[in-house]
């Protein structure tokens, strides 16, 4: 799923967080940069950076609309 500046998103570990952006790193030192989601919790305004390539094995997903919401409740 490709995620834009200023959507919202869940992280599974840290609740509701807004997308701030991309950036490329090397955090490891490889001269291999990887593309990071930048993402501010909304709680306590921590900032996470996730490898776009991880995105789905970290459980980084769009919130429930409200369809889904009442599905959800009704079970």
């Amino acid at each position: 799923m490709e995620f834009k500046k200023d959507d919202i998103v869940i992280y599974p570990q840290h609740g509701a967080c807004k997308v701030k952006g991309k950036k490329k790193h090397d955090f490891f030192g490889t001269g291999k940069k990887e593309e990071y989601l930048i993402l501010e919790t909304i709680i306590n305004e921590m900032t996470l950076q996730v490898p776009l390539s991880k995105l789905d094995e970290v459980g980084v997903r769009p919130p429930v609309n409200q369809d889904e919401l009442e599905d959800l409740v009704a079970v």
